[in-house]
This record gives C-alpha cells, sequence and structure tokens, in this order.
C-alpha cells in the first residue's frame, strides 16, 4: 500500500531547509512537497531539467495561508539528490527510494 511522503519546505533565519533530509519512500510512494516559506520554490533532480519532477513552481505562503503543495510524484528505486530551480545557491535535499 502506498504512502504519502511529506517533505516541508521551511525557512528559518533567512535559511530554507528541507525536512526529512533525507526523505525515506517506497517505489510506490507518493511524495510530495509543501512549501511554508513566502517564497516559491521548484524542487528539481540535482544536474536534471526544472521540470523533470514538477510541471510548475510551489507558491510561496502569504501570512494567514496554509502552505501550498506540489502534485505527487512516485520514483523508482534509488537516492536522488535535489536542489531548488529558483534557488540554486540553497542547500537542497535527498530522496532514498527501497
Amino acid at each position: 500500500m502506498a504512502n504519502n511522503v511529506k517533505i516541508s519546505i521551511q525557512e528559518q533565519n533567512g535559511v530554507t531547509s528541507y525536512t526529512p533530509n533525507p526523505a525515506n519512500a517506497n517505489v510506490s510512494d507518493l511524495i510530495f512537497w509543501s512549501n511554508d516559506t513566502g517564497q516559491a520554490h521548484w524542487p528539481m533532480p540535482k544536474g536534471g531539467p526544472q521540470d523533470a519532477w514538477l510541471p510548475y513552481q510551489i507558491p510561496g505562503r502569504a501570512p494567514g495561508q496554509v502552505p501550498a503543495t506540489s502534485d505527487n510524484l512516485t520514483l523508482p528505486k534509488g537516492d536522488y539528490d535535489y536542489v531548488c530551480a529558483n534557488h540554486p545557491d540553497e542547500q537542497g535535499g535527498t530522496i532514498k527510494v527501497s
């Protein structure tokens, strides 16, 4: 049975983080990001095209709004390093699929 694997995008003291990192998933799990920052983010595989996983960026959250979420994706078995297409200087994250 597939599970939902949520990766939260958060900001503290001007530093963006992706939690959990690494995110652990199974092959059939539905992986998605929840953006709890005021800026748009666009997770993409490190070294890949920006729309490899998501066709759009995840909008930032305005004060008083709930965090925006991405579409779900599933990935084959492997380890996937990712970065933000909008902010290449940010520390990205890793998804481990078993």
